[in-house]
């Protein structure tokens, strides 16, 4: 009976303790305060609803000197329904110089991070056509990344420059224009990144070309042949040492490209040899 009473008294203490040290009310927690330009951004609007994105063309030129990119994005759509105003998606400060459709411009106006464009050339259902986006300014730089979106400028631990994208959260309108939309995903994607000597960029899905343009940059195209969520492009440049291996498959030999940073050489190769295992895994359950 006594220790009943002991336990009965030390719940009620605890009860007490517990009241006088609850967490506030969450209605007196401070909230985030949404704006017109995460309407804009998160809403299916009816300048996004009538096309669907299918290819993006992607070409950026990186000035590390200065923290600013230039370039362009050819946007190919089909058209769902007849209308002549697209929503196109880019983040301030970044500046958007033209909106071109069949080597004609297109009037255009800036609401927070949007760009209206209005078309003139006729819009039919089931039509496939392309807008050019041509662009520049100096992207915001990620604070915390990848915590905080944004670009990356920094150096690696032999003093080389070293750029890098985090934008998953933010958005890849962050740096480069587009439907900036989760729910439309193009179906390929060519990444056309061009950096200076002598740094190497590394970007998603297969590299098939590096041209030089005699000006001390060279520019590295990769090409997406999947369905790809746009906040997974990324730049990637700084100085590598690249390796590759052969995967055998089940149906046949794959080459596998690594490209690890030079003084990371070593402790990658260990840590990269799990890949043959993960595909072997892949093959295994979702088929080769």
């Amino acid at each position: 009976m006594r220790n009943a009473a002991l336990a009965a008294l030390l719940l009620m203490g605890i009860g007490s303790l517990t009241a006088n040290t609850a967490v506030p009310d969450a209605a007196a927690q401070p909230r985030p305060r949404f704006v017109r330009a995460d309407t804009l951004r998160g809403t299916n609007t009816p300048e996004r609803r009538w096309w669907d994105a299918t290819f993006y063309d992607l070409h950026v030129r990186v000035n590390v000197k200065d923290s600013t990119i230039s370039g362009y994005n050819g946007i190919s759509y089909r058209v769902l329904q007849p209308s002549q105003v697209m929503q196109i998606d880019l983040q301030q400060p970044m500046i958007v110089d033209s909106v071109l459709q069949d080597q004609q411009r297109v009037t255009m106006r800036r609401d927070t991070n949007t760009i209206f464009a209005t078309l003139t050339s006729p819009q039919k259902t089931g039509d496939v056509k392309t807008v050019t986006v041509y662009y520049h300014g100096r992207p915001a730089a990620a604070k915390n990344p990848p915590w905080d979106g944004g670009f990356i400028w920094r150096k690696d631990k032999s003093g080389n420059a070293f750029v890098s994208t985090a934008n998953q959260g933010i958005g890849a309108s962050l740096w480069w224009p587009l439907k900036d939309l989760t729910a439309d995903e193009v179906d390929s994607q060519r990444v056309a990144i061009t950096v200076p000597d002598p740094m190497v960029n590394v970007s998603n899905g297969r590299l098939i070309s590096t041209k030089k343009d005699g000006n001390g940059n060279t520019t590295f195209e990769y090409f997406v042949k999947e369905p790809i969520n746009a906040y997974g492009i990324s730049v990637n440049a700084g100085t590598y040492a690249p390796y590759s291996e052969t995967y055998k498959g089940e149906s046949g030999d794959l080459t596998m490209d690594f490209w690890p940073r030079a003084e990371n050489l070593e402790v990658a190769k260990s840590q990269f040899a799990q890949a043959k295992t993960m595909m072997a895994c892949f093959e295994n359950w979702f088929g080769p």
